[in-house]
């Protein structure tokens, strides 16, 4: 029998992880400040020369360095079974649970964590010292640990970028079911690809492609890291950071002041890049607001200088400058180039193109300022000049202009909300479908103004399960006001006969309704509950430890990969729903009258373009799941006879539900399982679990003749009713 830990002037409440040697408790002191800690408690009978030899690393490290971005390590213990680490304890979960949760982050978040990653550990590197032994979680070890050659500090950088493409996309770039399996994806040769479809900005995917070089020699080093763009640490909030705005906006004051607009502009612009993260990261409540309104007047200032000084084709060019240049321009094929292409960037100013504008006028400035160098002095020699400096200060006037949409765009998907941002996109078009579902006549929530006039807001909430603790943490949450609808969950009316059939009619009404709404942020979204993602739930099979369900699992896995992805390209496609399921189904309920109406539907957070038929898959799953009034498979198919009444579906479908409504089943058990090891107290993850197994069971091992004639024999029983 294993023994359990136990440490002196402790309290252990509950297990928040468990590690290849480790497990994680939260505990608190005995003492009066009742102090919340976290104990990893390492058995010493697991250790192996290796795993002492990490662990000793672990406890040195820890204890030289203190750092607000690296958890303390406060004290360390032993007795005759296991060696304590008494660390600090973080209420909100690790980074893996987050992005589970939150499926992909923006990257202003993204930007966030790597920057407080990489100020914990950047003072602490040694390049120089290199290894030979396999050390680390295998989903994040960089090919040449694989292949057993020797290795330095760079492994990190891979490290980095592997947890920079999970942030991006919410699933690592390799979906393994063994470790054999991803270590021959690792060490493949193939380089990195960004998944189809996704947008991220160009200084994002230039780093996450840089970190992911397979050859060390071609990866991106610690400096081009901590110079990347993409990190800018330069901007990170501190009070170096704050000083350095205040300085830049009382220069731009004095600019403003003396009608040097354009130089102004960018000293507002580049002060304020300093000045919005530290203003998002004040904690103090009267600082904090009187930095938002100094940052909101700066920010007002900008925006009315960039209208004054708002790149036009009529500045400078081409006017008194046409005639001597486009003369030289005649017999200089450069000049007349160069030329060309300033009248492109003049053309992409007008249609307010400003970025491609200024890569133009780059590409122009790179041909004239060669033909200054190799000029000698004389009048055309000065005329270049000139002109070169008149087209350095036009891009330079239009990059102000750029900077400043580009600040104002940042605020606004800070506080509350914008147009311009991936997350932004998501939210507006999952708005605007609600608003266009309930124009056609479905009864779903309607999303209605803030007090700032605004369908969505950035607010701070508290993460995790326990909101009312001292040491609870805060994140950045978007908020939505909806309208009310009456009702009450699916779940919790009894399943009669007419209640299943009610609810795959609803549906078949959403796919009718639906098929006129178009989005491109919706239709490329990535999610990690799409069934097209199923495969990849081998990921977080780690949380299933009977044999027997792992092997049910990957059995669906394979059947799916074989029967069902092959054809999806067959099949009619939507915005599907994603989470039909019984609690996002609204019924009217008359208990006296024991009567049940399917009245609305709520929570359209994991809409995706996909076949219908999935949809109809997931509907289907949580008829059964739940139902308690008949039997699991019955109720399946009076849902799909609800559904058929008012749509149809081709043989080819019908025959691919089975091992659909399986996969959805397998995704919830495995996920409800991986996310409740990461934080056991959330136990709503486990509800799939107290019928899922045996609805599982019962369903895989039923040959799909004898189900389709039973569920054929319900479908027209309602017909001819």
């Amino acid at each position: 029998m294993a023994r359990s830990p136990t440490l002196e002037g402790f309290v252990f409440t509950e297990k928040l992880g468990r590690g290849s040697y480790a497990t994680v408790y939260k505990a608190y002191r005995k003492s009066s400040d009742r102090e919340v800690v976290a104990v990893k408690c390492v058995e010493k009978n697991s250790l192996t020369k290796s795993a002492v030899e990490n662990l000793l690393t672990e406890i040195e490290i820890l204890k030289k360095v203190k750092h607000e971005f690296i958890v303390e390590l406060k004290d360390f213990q032993w007795d005759s079974h296991f060696i304590y680490l008494i660390m600090e304890y973080c209420s909100g979960g690790d980074l893996s649970h987050f992005i589970r949760w939150r499926r992909r982050l923006p990257e202003i978040t993204i930007r966030k964590f790597l920057q407080q990653i990489d100020f914990g550990f950047a003072q602490y590197l040694q390049p120089e010292t290199e290894g030979t032994s396999l050390r680390g979680s295998p989903l994040y070890m960089a090919p040449e640990i694989l292949l057993n050659r020797r290795y330095d500090a760079r492994v990190d950088l891979w490290s980095v970028g592997i947890i920079l493409y999970e942030c991006l996309f919410g699933q690592a770039p390799f979906s393994s079911g063994s470790f054999a399996e991803l270590a021959e994806k690792i060490k493949s040769t193939k380089p990195i690809k960004i998944p189809y479809g996704v947008d991220i900005s160009d200084t994002c995917r230039h780093l996450v492609l840089q970190l992911l070089q397979r050859d060390p020699d071609k990866r991106i080093t610690f400096e081009e890291f901590f110079d990347h763009p993409f990190l800018d640490l330069q901007h990170m909030p501190c009070l170096e950071s704050y000083k350095k705005g205040v300085e830049l906006v009382q220069q731009a004051v004095l600019k403003d002041t003396s009608g040097h607009y354009t130089e102004a502009v960018r000293l507002y612009c580049e002060g304020l890049q300093y000045l919005v993260p530290v203003l998002h990261s004040e904690e103090d409540i009267k600082r904090k607001e009187v930095l938002r309104l100094k940052v909101k007047e700066y920010m007002e200032r900008a925006e009315s200088l960039k209208e004054i000084i708002q790149p036009s084709r009529a500045l400078d060019f081409p006017g008194n400058m046409a005639t001597d240049l486009e003369k030289l321009s005649v017999k200089d094929s450069k000049i007349k180039r160069a030329l060309a292409i300033v009248v492109e960037a003049e053309t992409l100013v007008e249609a307010e193109k400003y970025e491609e504008a200024v890569e133009k006028y780059q590409n122009a400035l790179e041909l004239m300022v060669s033909l200054v160098k190799a000029e000698p002095p004389g009048p055309r020699k000065e005329l270049l000049y000139n002109e070169v400096d008149k087209w350095m200060r036009k891009a330079e006037n239009i990059k102000s202009c750029i900077l400043v949409s580009k600040l104002k765009q940042e605020e606004l998907v800070r506080t509350k909300g914008g147009n311009q941002s991936e997350m932004t996109d998501s939210i507006k078009d999952q708005n605007s479908l609600q608003q266009y579902l309930a124009n056609n006549g479905l009864t779903v929530p309607v999303p209605i103004p803030n007090v700032y006039g605004s369908l969505w807001s950035i607010e701070k909430l508290p993460v995790g399960s326990e909101p009312n603790k001292v040491e609870f943490q805060m994140d950045d949450f978007a908020v939505r006001l909806f309208t009310f609808l009456p009702g009450t969950p699916l779940i919790n009316v009894p399943y009669t006969e007419d209640v299943l059939f009610q609810t795959g009619r609803f549906l078949a009404r959403y796919h009718s309704c639906i098929q006129g709404f178009h989005s491109k942020a919706i239709e490329s979204r990535i999610t990690v509950w799409s069934l097209y993602k199923f495969p990849y739930i081998k990921e977080f099979m780690v949380a299933i430890e009977e044999e027997e369900k792992r092997k049910l699992v990957t059995d669906v896995i394979e059947v799916f990969k074989n029967r069902v992805l092959p054809r999806v390209d067959n099949f009619p496609k939507g915005i599907i729903h994603g989470d039909f399921n019984e609690n996002n189904v609204l019924i009217l309920a008359d208990v006296d009258k024991n009567e049940y109406k399917v009245c609305g539907l709520l929570d359209f957070g994991d809409i995706h373009k996909a076949p219908l038929m999935f949809d109809v898959a997931v509907m289907m799953t949580y008829c059964m799941i739940e139902c308690t009034t008949m039997d699991h498979l019955d109720a399946a198919g009076h849902a799909l006879a609800g559904y058929l009444s008012e749509k149809t579906l081709t043989e080819e479908e019908l025959s691919l539900l089975q091992v659909c409504i399986a996969a959805r089943i397998c995704q919830s058990l495995v996920m409800g399982a991986y996310t409740y090891s990461l934080n056991p107290t959330n136990t709503y993850v486990l509800q799939t679990s107290r019928t899922g197994w045996t609805v599982l069971r019962k369903l895989w091992k039923t040959d799909w003749d004898s189900l389709y004639s039973r569920w054929n024999e319900i479908i027209h029983s309602k017909k001819n009713n």
